[in-house]
């Protein structure tokens, strides 16, 4: 329940940061938290309808001295991790198979069936079989294999940046056949290598147009581009106070203890015990 509470704030949150920013005008959130931060993507602000909603988000935890558990950080730019513990646990079940004999441990392949399912109602209705793509970085990306698998177990193709192309305000995956309309993107490069014409300004990386493709409908990546905005430390100090307000709610998974030393009650405390605190 903590951490479906989690995923609806950072959700709202994002909404807001990248719609209305009423957060911001009404002094909720520092302004220099978003637009001194690098991860805030301008060319993604839609302040004219929300924004496109945040997919999916893992959170590091840790269990303290006295039994409970907390966060640590959140993980909402790119899913990396969960092909590579799909893996593992596969090979560990063949090496080591009297682990899990008596263990009843839980199987992870519902998570990626779940997974899919969501996936392809991100594509529009009429089609009934839609085109769902895993954007790679490529090969020289440390987390390359993680990328093989993950599009294997999900049944995704996988491309490149290369191997894309925007027509007419669709994204379409170059094959021996033609072009390919492209619905979803599962998106594992950063969001800087998405778009040369909006994103990248040296134009080394990414898709002519893929952003206006998007922003369009033409395609629709997840999780959306500037999403790794709420992976800043310096958010997490304003996440009990923001689920008051966007949620009406306090939080039921406490995080890790944050300070913002933009706050002068946080820096006076800072100063006044640096030995406290671990820089």
């Amino acid at each position: 329940a903590g951490l479906q509470q989690r995923a609806r704030l950072l959700d709202r949150l994002l909404e807001d940061l990248y719609g209305p920013q009423h957060l911001l005008a009404h002094g909720d959130l520092p302004s220099y938290l978003v637009f001194g931060n690098p991860a805030f993507l301008r060319a993604c602000r839609r302040p004219e309808r929300a924004h496109e909603r945040l997919r999916f988000c893992a959170v590091d935890l840790h269990r303290a001295a006295d039994g409970r558990w907390r966060v640590l950080a959140d993980v909402t730019g790119l899913p990396h991790g969960i092909g590579a513990a799909r893996e593992n646990r596969r090979l560990l079940s063949r090496v080591l198979p009297e682990l899990f004999a008596g263990a009843h441990v839980r199987p992870l392949h519902p998570f990626f069936d779940l997974w899919v399912d969501s996936l392809r109602r991100l594509a529009p209705a009429e089609r009934e079989n839609p085109h769902l793509a895993l954007l790679t970085p490529g090969l020289r990306d440390a987390a390359w294999t993680e990328h093989v698998f993950l599009a294997r177990e999900l049944g995704l193709s996988l491309v490149e940046d290369g191997d894309l192309t925007v027509r007419g305000g669709t994204a379409f995956l170059k094959t021996l056949r033609g072009l390919e309309p492209v619905d979803v993107l599962l998106r594992f490069a950063d969001s800087d290598r998405l778009d040369p014409l909006e994103l990248n300004q040296e134009g080394a990386h990414g898709v002519a147009g893929l952003l206006d493709a998007h922003r369009t409908g033409g395609v629709t990546i997840t999780n959306p581009p500037g999403s790794r905005l709420l992976e800043t430390p310096g958010i997490y100090a304003f996440l009990p106070r923001l689920g008051r307000l966007l949620l009406g709610e306090e939080l039921l998974l406490p995080q890790h203890p944050q300070w913002w030393c933009g706050d002068r009650g946080a820096l006076a405390e800072l100063l006044g015990s640096p030995d406290r605190f671990e820089l």
